[in-house]
């Protein structure tokens, strides 16, 4: 009779033990699954040149064309079952795959303008704001890149971007080292 509830008590201990460590390690597990998963950037190089606009008399403005402006638009999905929170931006720039990398910032497509009470008005080129994607979801963004150097079409471009807990992601956008420039484009 003895052996018996030694026996009983024995059974109930490794039910308990087994079912706290299956809690134990499936939870462990769930928690790992969250964390599961990619976030991806693909990005599109835009050029802009902005022309002056001409007179319908006939006359000859002096304004001249501006230098290009190059942005990127991105999209980014994020294959996680929580957001990710991607911010302090730069890209990296590469002309040539023996060189070391050049830094740029990144601002905002739109400049920020205020006027002044005496009608001066000042424009400010603003930082990438932070990016909150969403879990399983696409999210479009712009950028406008602060380099005016023709040779960017035919550079890597790398997005370098920080999450919540300060660790570096490198995404890269575009890689124009494929392509051949053109005979009259500068060379650095």
């Amino acid at each position: 009779m003895r052996f018996y509830k030694m026996e009983n008590i024995l059974i109930a201990l490794i039910g308990v033990g087994g079912t706290l460590l299956g809690t134990l390690i499936g939870w462990i597990l769930n928690s790992q699954s969250y964390r599961i998963g990619k976030t991806k950037i693909y990005g599109t190089l835009v050029t802009t040149v902005k022309v002056p606009p001409v007179s319908m008399t006939g006359g000859v403005t002096k304004a001249k064309c501006t230098g290009p402006e190059y942005s990127i638009n991105c999209v980014a999905t994020n294959s996680r079952q929580i957001p990710v929170i991607l911010e302090s931006f730069c890209i990296e720039m590469q002309t040539d795959r023996n060189t070391k990398p050049i830094r740029l910032s990144v601002y905002e497509p739109e400049d920020d303008c205020c006027t002044m009470e005496n009608g001066l008005k000042i424009s400010a080129q603003i930082a990438l704001r932070r990016q909150y994607i969403l879990p399983r979801t696409l999210h479009e963004f712009s950028m406008k890149i602060g380099c005016s150097d023709p040779q960017i079409q035919f550079s890597r471009l790398t997005l370098i971007a920080y999450d919540e807990r300060h660790k570096a992601h490198r995404f890269l956008l575009y890689d124009g080292l494929k392509l051949e420039p053109p005979k009259d484009c500068p060379k650095k």
